[in-house]
């Protein structure tokens, strides 16, 4: 991307290897259904019916749109424990109660615009992280839901899963075992290095900027801390 040798920056290979540990950790949280925090909140792995209810109400999250408070503790509501449960129990007037409480909690915890400012950056992080092995030429979005008969076809042709099964999935294991299969069946797709290419564009948005100059990266004054 320029005339540096990226490897010879100091504290370049370090971020990378973290940046690495830090995907793999991912990988092994989506088969311990481990919950993610946003400054105080639990979020869980997003599954593939919380794709689509996020994709049907236009969520600004899901398309890297500017997002408002309203937006935050929607998101923030949908994806929470307490959602889930609440929808297990299927009272309509209790799960409306508890969202209103829920929404106020956020807006007093999270409507100060630079702690609203970093709330909305973890979860785009969220949500990047949900599509971390999501298969080639497919990053959520519109063009996610074209994909969604060939995610459950896959899936459910060969480990017979329900349609609800796989519905209920989290897509960080959905896409893991898609990988799987398709590793299996000699149709392995081509590998990104979605670590390295995150770190470049940092640079890259960092000279563009002015955030930091050439000189700033080969004297080791940059940061590579991205989260």
């Amino acid at each position: 991307m320029t005339g540096i040798a990226l490897n010879q920056v100091p504290g370049w290979r370090e971020a990378v290897k973290k940046a690495r540990a830090k995907q793999e950790r991912i990988r092994e949280n989506a088969w311990k259904n481990l919950a993610y925090e946003i400054n105080g909140f639990k979020v869980r792995p997003m599954t593939v019916l919380d794709y689509l209810m996020l994709d049907h109400f236009g969520s600004p999250f899901l398309y890297r749109q500017q997002p408002q408070l309203c937006d935050l503790s929607w998101i923030l509501w949908a994806l929470s424990p307490q959602c889930l449960k609440w929808n297990q129990k299927n009272i309509q007037l209790g799960r409306t109660l508890a969202s209103f409480f829920y929404s106020r909690k956020v807006s007093k915890k999270l409507g100060r615009d630079g702690i609203f400012q970093e709330s909305c950056t973890k979860v785009f992080e969220y949500i990047d992280d949900m599509f971390m092995d999501a298969p080639a030429g497919m990053q959520g979005g519109k063009a996610a839901v074209c994909y969604l008969a060939s995610w459950f076809d896959i899936i459910q042709s060969q480990y017979h899963c329900s349609e609800d099964a796989v519905r209920f999935m989290p897509l960080p294991q959905m896409f893991q075992r898609i990988r799987a299969i398709q590793e299996r069946n000699g149709n392995e797709q081509p590998a990104f290095d979605k670590v390295e290419d995150r770190l470049k564009q940092f640079v890259q948005n960092g000279i563009s900027s002015r955030k930091f100059s050439y000189d700033d990266l080969v004297n080791g004054k940059v940061s590579f801390e991205l989260n």
